[in-house]
């Protein structure tokens, strides 16, 4: 990304699996599905992931779709022994838009015999320790760096927490 300060992600993500920092591995089970449902409904709601990166290894199941350039949901069929790397929302800011946040969602499957299947998934969501700002873009070896004037610095668990309360509604 030829940035000025090569180690500036190592350093954000020092505290991982610490207090200090909220990355978090998640299995995700989605219960069997009656064939009455009518096709096309959605199983999870569009989202973008908060943090930095995102790794996601899902069942060959499918559902997920992902959303592409022109704003249309694609499907993200599953291939066996991959992993699917999601960009976060902080990734976004720290590039300045550079790298875009993945808005994803899933779907329940048409093919009746996968809705009467388990779904399972495991998530890796990967934050920048909590005290990082985040809305402090990135500096560039090839360009000066910018930033908006008159902004309030937003740190990883504050950012988090919002994500979070507006998501869960606590």
């Amino acid at each position: 990304m030829k940035l000025k300060d090569e180690e500036y992600f190592q350093r954000c993500h020092s505290l991982m699996n610490t207090e200090g920092n909220l990355t978090t591995m998640r299995t995700l089970y989605y219960r069997p599905l009656p064939n009455s449902l009518p096709p096309g409904q959605v199983r999870l709601g569009e989202h973008s992931d908060y943090g930095s990166i995102t790794l996601l290894f899902q069942d060959d199941i499918g559902g997920l779709e992902i959303e592409n350039k022109e704003g249309e949901y694609v499907p993200a069929t599953p291939l066996e022994n991959t992993v699917i790397v999601n960009i976060g929302d902080i990734l976004q800011f720290w590039t300045q838009g550079k790298l875009k946040s993945t808005r994803h969602r899933v779907m329940i499957p048409d093919d009746k015999d996968k809705r009467v299947i388990v779904r399972r998934s495991m998530v890796y969501f990967v934050r920048p320790d909590n005290d990082v700002i985040i809305n402090d873009p990135l500096a560039y070896r090839d360009k000066e760096k910018t930033k908006e004037p008159n902004v309030t610095p937003i740190t990883s668990h504050q950012y988090s927490m919002m994500k979070f309360n507006k998501t869960f509604n606590y």
